[in-house]
């Protein structure tokens, strides 16, 4: 929201007349979005996935007391319905990764939880990580080893490959002049092997691959335009194949043989957007597969749907509007979408890795 907020309040009117390439589409479906109480005030800082249950990492940033449990606190449900609280932290909350069965969680120290066995602190990191765990975009498990990137706040883009003794290494890779970490990962299996992706900070480009230790690009089919920035969490795979959403006009593509490929047709923009300077547009910030149907969240239009029958479809009603008066069909950017168990779950918040911001999560049920 802070950041659309900055750009709105750059904006002036366009002369009448004005054209863009990019479609606008009408919002099709009578369903709304309904908001999930529990999150009502809760700032989102991640949401995964494991063994049939749903978790999400969230901040109450009214908090501001060390002292006070409850700054940071994950949520988890078995059906997207009812949830419940499994752990509030003191401070604020960073990204959560899965290992096997048991759930990474990094705050003021690394924790991991399994329901049979409880919360464990294994250990505390020096200030350059534990002191702000806001800062670190995402973690995961590659190979058995634990990874963070320190995506925010930092001019390194850092990332750390962390042991469970409280000592971690620095995997910074020069490219030319810069060093660089990132900000997302994605993991890809295809036959048994694992394979990990990870895009950049937002207002850098690039597209790689990492084996543990080193980096290769992944942009062969990139254009200038779609390296001009990275849409980060605009991540999914579906059947082992990687697909992402880049930009400028925002378009979502499939790696093909270390290739990209174009998979649908550039997403639209809002009714309003010729009424800023410069012209509003769309960005991706997340995608899902839901069996063969894709649905993305963007930066300004909410939710839609893909089809190649029909195109883009909108499904945004119920979602958080700017509210800008004399402004239609601009909508906070949805920073989290997530499928679990015939529901669509969009989120606000600001992770790591984001550049947005806002509180919420809304549910949708899929027919």
């Amino acid at each position: 929201m802070k950041a659309l907020i900055m750009i709105i309040s750059t904006v002036c009117l366009l002369i009448l007349g004005c054209n863009t390439t990019e479609p606008v589409t009408e919002e099709i479906q009578e369903k709304s979005w309904q908001s999930i109480p529990e999150f009502a005030d809760l700032d989102v800082r991640y949401i995964i996935k494991n063994n049939d249950k749903l978790y999400i990492a969230a901040v109450n940033t009214a908090i501001s007391n060390s002292s006070t449990l409850d700054r940071g606190v994950i949520m988890e449900t078995s059906d997207a319905i009812s949830w419940k609280k499994i752990k509030g932290f003191h401070f604020d909350i960073g990204p959560l990764a899965f290992h096997g069965d048991t759930l990474f969680c990094l705050s003021d120290s690394l924790y991991r939880y399994h329901p049979q066995t409880g919360w464990k602190g294994l250990c505390k990191y020096d200030a350059l990580i534990t002191s702000d765990p806001a800062s670190m975009g995402d973690m995961i498990f590659f190979k058995d080893k634990l990874y963070v990137m320190q995506s925010v706040f930092s001019d390194l883009f850092s990332m750390y490959r962390l042991s469970y003794d409280g000592t971690y290494e620095s995997l910074n890779v020069l490219f030319g002049k810069y060093a660089y970490g990132g900000a997302k990962f994605i993991k890809v299996e295809k036959n048994g092997n694992e394979e990990l992706y990870i895009r950049p900070n937002y207002f850098t480009s690039g597209f790689y691959r990492f084996d543990g230790s080193t980096y290769s690009f992944v942009m062969d089919g990139l254009s200038a335009n779609e390296l001009n920035g990275s849409p980060i969490n605009s991540l999914a795979v579906r059947n082992d194949t990687l697909f992402a959403g880049f930009k400028y006009p925002a378009t979502i593509k499939v790696l093909v043989n270390n290739k990209w490929q174009l998979f649908a047709d550039s997403l639209p923009v809002s009714k309003s957007a010729l009424l800023f300077r410069p012209q509003l547009r769309t960005e991706t910030t997340a995608i899902v597969f839901v069996g063969n149907r894709m649905f993305v969240a963007t930066n300004t239009i909410g939710v839609l749907e893909w089809s190649r029958e029909r195109g883009w479809s909108r499904m945004s009603k119920g979602l958080v509007e700017v509210g800008i008066p004399n402004i239609e069909d601009v909508y906070d950017p949805v920073v989290f979408l997530e499928y679990f168990k015939g529901h669509l779950i969009a989120a606000y918040g600001t992770p790591g890795f984001g550049q947005w911001g806002g509180n919420g999560a809304f549910i949708y049920t899929l027919n």
